[in-house]
């Protein structure tokens, strides 16, 4: 028993001897060495992202944070906006006006009911519309100012003065209208003249808006 241990033992001596050799040297001093884990930081540090991708991804977030408009700007580009439909606004209370005029001129030919109700409807949408148009218009007027010669700026001028004085006119006679439909103001004289001079305004401010924006001057004078 102890003499086939003994063989046992030789035997696996011999096979560690022959085994022996297989490893190199240098193979030997790689497994003998320590890890280096200095070495292996800096290998994930070179892994990281390079500093210049870093820099591009930092400079395009606030390119895009830079590029967002404001509220102030978003505001001002509403009502840039919005200002655009003053053009088309102002043919409302220029069209009411005058059917008011039409309709009490149809009234004083052949008294009726109708026409006079129309008449009020009509000089009350009118003034009421005035509101937004002049809003508009003022708006409007920002930019215009800003991109206009001198005699277009006159002409402007001109043009808010008149736009202004009709919003007035148009109120005041809505007002003088509704009195005397309430038989508060008898004497209607006062509402006709008021009327007409509105009129006269309403014909005066759209003419000078069309010759601001087409130059309608020169197909009259």
């Amino acid at each position: 028993m102890r003499t086939n241990l003994i063989k046992i033992l030789v035997l696996f001596y011999l096979l560690a001897l022959t085994l022996a050799p297989c490893f190199s040297q240098e193979e030997t001093e790689f497994l003998q060495t320590p890890i280096n884990h200095s070495k292996i930081e800096g290998g994930q540090d070179k892994l990281e992202k390079p500093s210049h991708v870093e820099n591009s991804t930092e400079n395009k977030i606030l390119d895009m944070e830079s590029s967002e408009p404001s509220e102030e700007e978003s505001s001002v580009k509403i009502i840039r906006w919005l200002s655009k439909f003053h053009p088309i606004s102002s043919h409302f209370p220029i069209a009411l006006i005058i059917m008011a005029g039409i309709a009490e001129l149809l009234f004083f030919l052949a008294p009726s009911p109708t026409y006079s109700y129309s008449s009020r409807f009509m000089i009350i949408a009118g003034a009421i519309s005035t509101i937004p148009v002049i809003l508009l218009g003022l708006a409007y007027g920002i930019e215009f100012e800003s991109n206009s010669s001198s005699l277009t700026l006159e002409i402007f001028w001109w043009h808010r003065f008149c736009g202004i004085s009709t919003g007035i006119l148009a109120c005041t006679t809505a007002t003088m209208k509704e009195l005397n439909f309430r038989k508060i103001l008898v004497n209607s004289h006062w509402y006709l003249i008021s009327l007409c001079i509105t009129i006269i305004f309403v014909l005066i401010t759209g003419y000078l808006g069309g010759e601001m924006t087409f130059g309608l001057y020169h197909l009259f004078f």
